[in-house]
């Protein structure tokens, strides 16, 4: 399963009887939709690499109160209440201690950094998917679609040479045979694995406020806890936010099809693929979505063509080498000297067993998805005794994005606190207890994990979780405050309000999640 296959730059600029014409000639014209330049990937390994260390990096931050016993999800629980129905692998769960996760959030940092670099990358590459799943599965009620997609891109990752450019692996290697871009069923898999979170999150786009009304844009703007300030100063301008929801759904739909059979035309490809950069840049700015946005984008620097690269490279080369002279600022890997011995190669051609394994997790994963449009129809051909394939290899997905609709109920949190000496606070601000709504509900929220982790926790579905959280607040600040102030009693509250038709919201109700005492 190592790195990928072959194919050649530029199409219409190769010389008559060129190898890479050769490739070109042996292979089928329609094949070439899944061509990817091999920069494109050695800048999709770069990214998804910095978003990797920026994840852990956040994560990090609570690696106590998201992945230990002394947490809101201790092992015990995980195993009960989900781990038992599912097998999801996850080295994670072997202790509950925080130095055993520090350890492994240590590890993980490693692998990320060797990806980086390059080094060793095809490890590289299986290390950080294998730390990813792991982490995943420890803690599934903080995730949301960016963890999704980027375990995903990391699964497709290892059928693509990553470290053929730009990485230590190619300044101390040559690349096997005389290529500039690959073609396999592990590219194959990694464009279209992209283009899926669209496509069929699109197809879930089925309420009429995405396909009549035109307010879907609108609602999800509403939603308190992912709105940032920019976002909500764009809800007032309702024709806007209509023509934003039609353009999203014609985007998602076909803009994924433009980009693939836009191979031809390297001005077209470009153009897509920055398309969609900058639409998860204005997703960013209006909603708070993580580490999605960033996984999407560094996705689509594959869709890049070799044009692109070539015209970047004409105009930065020449001021690359006025500032460092003596350094080699070629894209190319250096050859091996004549009477040297032949350095170790850089595998780029799939092998056999690698492409049937790819082909086969192309062909489970488009099942997958299919039957997510009419679960109880499609599930005659693909059975739901299925799904143990794609849980242990962790490629089952659903890309339920806004879909069918964005969410109608939001609101915020009110954690209020009863403290022994008769003071009354508002744990998730540390201030004085108010029903006034904040005036940016986003910033209420220490982080996105937490953010999903209480949006989760207000859902039915995980209301059983809901105990666990309280006595972790409970053992944190009573470990942080004096016996005075210790903790008494604790209101989970829930306000909330509900979008309605014609741009109007429901009167606040202030829904109670939780109420614990303890005894002093």
């Amino acid at each position: 399963m190592r790195r990928s296959a072959t194919l050649e730059k530029n199409p219409k600029s190769l010389p008559a009887g060129s190898p890479k014409e050769a490739v070109r000639n042996a292979s089928p014209p329609l094949w070439h939709v899944f061509r990817v330049d091999l920069r494109s990937l050695a800048a999709f390994r770069i990214a998804i690499s910095l978003v990797l260390l920026w994840d852990l990096w956040a994560r990090a931050r609570d690696l106590e109160a998201h992945y230990t016993d002394a947490g809101v999800l201790p092992r015990k629980v995980l195993y009960d209440f989900f781990l038992s129905r599912r097998p999801y692998f996850s080295v994670h769960i072997l202790h509950g201690s925080a130095q055993f996760e520090a350890a492994l959030f240590c590890i993980a940092a490693a692998c990320v950094l060797a990806l980086l670099l390059g080094y060793r990358t095809w490890f590289a590459t299986l290390g950080c998917w294998f730390l990813t799943c792991s982490l995943h599965a420890r803690n599934p009620l903080i995730l949301h679609g960016g963890d999704d997609i980027l375990r995903m891109l990391l699964f497709w990752a290892m059928f693509v040479p990553l470290g053929a450019r730009w990485s230590m692996d190619s300044r101390t290697a040559r690349i096997e045979g005389d290529v500039d871009g690959v073609c396999s069923w592990g590219t194959a898999g990694l464009m279209l694995q992209l283009c899926f979170v669209y496509l069929f999150s699109g197809a879930l786009k089925s309420h009429p406020s995405w396909r009549h009304d035109g307010t879907a844009v609108y609602l999800a703007l509403s939603i308190d806890q992912f709105t940032t300030s920019l976002g909500r100063a764009l809800l007032p301008y309702h024709s806007l936010l209509w023509a934003f929801t039609f353009g999203t759904l014609a985007l998602e739909m076909a803009g994924p099809f433009v980009a693939l059979f836009s191979y031809e035309s390297a001005k077209v490809r470009t153009l897509m693929a920055l398309a969609f950069i900058g639409f998860h840049i204005g997703l960013s700015l209006c909603i708070e979505l993580g580490i999605f946005p960033a996984v999407c984008m560094a996705g689509w620097l594959v869709f890049l063509p070799g044009p692109a690269w070539d015209a970047l490279e004409r105009r930065i080369r020449p001021v690359l080498k006025g500032r460092f002279q003596g350094f080699n600022v070629e894209s190319e890997p250096p050859s091996a000297a004549v009477g040297t011995p032949a350095s170790r190669p850089i595998r780029v051609r799939l092998s056999l067993a690698g492409n049937i394994v790819a082909g086969v997790a192309l062909f489970y994963i488009v099942l997958w998805n299919v039957r997510a449009g009419n679960f109880d129809r499609m599930s005659r051909f693909f059975p739901r005794r299925l799904n143990v394939i794609g849980e242990v290899a962790r490629i089952d997905q659903y890309w339920n994005l806004f879909a069918p609709y964005p969410s109608l109920e939001h609101g915020w949190y009110v954690l209020d606190a009863h403290l022994a000496d008769g003071t009354e606070v508002d744990m998730l601000t540390g201030r004085p207890v108010t029903w006034e709504k904040p005036p940016l509900v986003s910033a209420t929220y220490r982080n996105e994990r937490w953010r999903k982790y209480l949006m989760n926790l207000w859902t039915e579905d995980y209301s059983r979780y809901r105990p666990f959280y309280a006595q972790y607040l409970q053992r944190t600040w009573n470990r942080s405050h004096p016996v005075r102030q210790r903790l008494s009693r604790l209101e989970i509250t829930f306000v909330l309000e509900t979008a309605l038709p014609n741009y109007a919201l429901s009167p606040r109700k202030h829904v109670k999640l939780w109420q614990q005492n303890w005894p002093q």
